[in-house]
């Protein structure tokens, strides 16, 4: 997403190194705030973008022109959507059944402890009895909520909330994670990761990051090996974590990935 009022961004840079080392290849590239340039000053925005884009993953992504304030390209973007993800090829990614990584907490009367966030790998059920990490604490659901709405069913890749028995809010927070697999988790605080030969070059041999996984963000020091292929990470907290699950490391007190 690009505005056409203030162009590519920095961040824009960052977000596309990211989708490129993901592998990802189907692309929008979405030109918002139309309605406040001319026409001229959107193709230099979008020509600016489309070098980027060629820099980068050396691919040319779809382009809309929106404005929310108009409803410009809106319900051409809309159908866009749709069409891309319905012709995407099945997925290939890691399952390890029914995981959810919490990024809220919070207690509802008559329910008590809440959980939101994306439910992957399979559906959960009602009275279904998953494990929370940390603490491998088994824990029975009461309660599923999909997008507002009261379910007996939750589907993967929807937002789920969960309303948990008997937990105390104080055991779980942004970043655990409930799985119905326990067996499928790990949790340490000392990791072996495969570096992308795109970023690795960046990292310091030893030096401090930041380690985004799931909904969890946490600090650790980090010594690269193997010339920039391996690093250990040793993490100032344990993270649930899934063999070869993908990560970000972060520039310790900045932005870069």
């Amino acid at each position: 997403v690009v505005s056409a009022d203030e162009g590519w961004a920095p961040l824009s840079t960052e977000h596309l190194r990211i989708i490129t080392a993901m592998g990802k290849r189907e692309c929008i590239l979405v030109l918002t705030k139309c309605d406040l340039v001319d026409e001229q000053q959107r193709q230099i925005i979008e020509d600016e973008a489309l070098e980027h884009f060629l820099n980068t993953m050396d691919n040319l992504p779809d382009i809309v022109h929106v404005s929310a304030h108009t409803g410009e390209g809106i319900e051409q973007l809309k159908s866009l959507i749709i069409e891309k993800t319905r012709s995407l090829p099945t997925r290939d990614e890691l399952d390890h059944g029914a995981h959810l990584y919490v990024d809220r907490v919070f207690s509802v009367n008559g329910i008590g402890t809440t959980i939101t966030g994306t439910l992957r790998g399979a559906e959960i059920k009602n009275n279904d009895t998953l494990t929370l990490f940390p603490g491998n604490q088994p824990v029975k659901v009461r309660s599923l909520q999909s997008y507002h709405t009261q379910v007996e069913i939750a589907e993967p890749y929807s937002r789920t909330a969960i309303g948990l028995k008997q937990v105390n809010k104080k055991s779980v927070g942004r970043g655990s994670c409930i799985v119905a697999n326990p067996d499928a988790i790990t949790l340490s605080t000392e990791w072996i990761v495969q570096l992308n030969p795109q970023f690795s070059s960046q990292l310091k041999k030893q030096g401090m990051v930041e380690v985004a996984l799931g909904t969890a963000h946490t600090h650790a020091k980090c010594f690269v090996y193997a010339d920039g292929q391996l690093a250990r990470l040793q993490l100032n907290e344990a993270i649930p974590a899934f063999w070869g699950q993908p990560m970000l490391i972060i520039q310790h007190g900045g932005s870069q990935i």
